[in-house]
């Protein structure tokens, strides 16, 4: 199976941007997100992280929902502080933008895992770019990303700051006009990669919020965070990698994996409790996120993504696809959906 990120989570803090989003577009919240299996007290929980496919077919559905092609770029317009967590205030406690924007690349894993920020600078001219991934279908990702950025820049500063352009890896869509409201700046596709290039002097302006007794609490707070998610990370990434190659390969069970990374099933499922997962909830969360990232490829057929899964018939997969989104693996496919 081609990489798509698997690995990569997001926060939950970081959903009530779509929730914000859905507000404002009058849509019913609560209905969206139990439909997709998730409590909306849950959104509360900073601990709790869901796979970043997750996060892209939640976006995309929010988008279809509202009829709005341009989901990506209005859900990154909703940003506040809080949906970056501890990552937000840690910002906002800065002094200055250069001092936000060293917070934010090493923090940024605190909220997403997926999109990874590096920031260059130069003498005139700084550059902010993302890894959003190989596959075009990551558009909506590195629109809400980049709209966020440029959101939150504006925000913590006071300031209507405008870059110099903007670059995206996909093509121009229609919805052109939004992109020059939200940016103020040239927007340029079919790029080699997602950036936002903007100038140097805009390292030295001041943050507003700036508190240095609340930057020292904030720094500390995610450095011990930052620490336990590398950890946890580390293992739950390393369960699901292999996940994946089991059920591809028809091999899977507890025992089987356990001795893959060295341990006994004991040690394992010890290790899982820990922290708060079990093998069969990795195991269904894992198959839910491949499913939902193959339903729509129509080079792949519905047994076949039932064989993928590991599923012993198709009947079985119907019947998990439908607990997971409410609808058959068919009619999802047709856009019978949210």
């Amino acid at each position: 199976m081609p990489d798509t990120h698997q690995d990569s989570t997001v926060s939950y803090h970081y959903l009530r941007g779509i929730v914000e989003y859905l507000n404002r577009r009058e849509c019913a919240v609560e209905p969206f997100f139990a439909q997709a299996g998730i409590a909306l007290e849950l959104l509360n929980d900073g601990d709790r992280r869901l796979p970043s496919t997750t996060f892209l077919t939640l976006l995309e559905a929010a988008g279809k929902l509202a009829s709005d092609p341009a989901v990506g770029l209005h859900v990154g317009e909703c940003i506040k502080p809080g949906q970056y967590g501890v990552l937000g205030y840690a910002v906002m406690s800065s002094q200055t933008v250069q001092e936000a924007f060293a917070r934010h690349e090493r923090y940024e894993a605190l909220v997403s895992n997926r999109a990874q920020s590096r920031y260059q600078l130069g003498n005139e001219e700084c550059s902010l770019t993302w890894n959003t991934g190989a596959d075009e279908a990551a558009c909506a990702i590195a629109e809400e990303n980049v709209a966020a950025w440029v959101t939150f820049s504006r925000w913590i500063t006071g300031q209507n700051l405008r870059p110099l352009s903007v670059h995206f890896r996909h093509s121009a869509p229609e919805y052109l006009a939004e992109y020059e409201r939200i940016f103020q700046c040239p927007v340029l596709f079919e790029q080699p990669v997602v950036e936002v290039r903007f100038p140097t002097t805009y390292l030295h302006l001041p943050i507003t919020q700036h508190d240095p007794l609340m930057q020292e609490m904030m720094d500390a707070h995610a450095e011990r965070l930052l620490q336990q998610f590398n950890q946890t990370d580390s293992l739950i990434r390393d369960v699901r990698r292999l996940i994946i190659e089991g059920l591809a390969q028809a091999t899977l069970t507890l025992e089987s994996l356990s001795e893959s990374l060295g341990m006994t099933p004991r040690t394992l499922q010890r290790r899982l409790r820990e922290r708060d997962e079990t093998f069969n909830s990795l195991l269904e969360r894992t198959r839910k996120d491949l499913a939902m990232t193959y339903i729509n490829q129509a080079d792949v057929s519905l047994p076949e993504l039932a064989y993928l899964l590991g599923y012993a018939d198709q009947t079985a997969f119907q019947r998990a696809f439908k607990k997971w989104t409410g609808t058959t693996p068919g009619k999802y496919r047709k856009g019978e959906q949210l």
